[in-house]
């Protein structure tokens, strides 16, 4: 017979990743950077790859950042 191992967490655990998850998604949705849920900054990341955008991978990534940044102040102004 086979064995599993079966790992227990506890509740604090979970409720520290439940956090994390939630705190994600609403810096995502609030600063609109939209990480694999939008098809605007995927093709603006092909654009500037292909050469057919005069924008820099960089100066994207740049405003995600900054977006992302102003969002995590708005909701947790503790983080810097």
């Amino acid at each position: 017979m086979m064995q599993r191992k079966i790992k227990l967490f506890s509740l604090k655990q979970v409720q520290r990743q439940l956090i994390k998850q939630i705190c994600s998604q609403i810096y995502n949705n609030g600063s609109q950077v939209g990480i694999g849920t939008t098809q605007t900054v995927k093709q603006q990341i092909i654009d500037s790859g292909d050469g057919s955008s005069n924008k820099s991978f960089a100066s994207i990534m740049d405003g995600l950042n900054t977006a992302w940044a102003q969002n995590v102040k708005q909701y947790n102004p503790d983080k810097k």
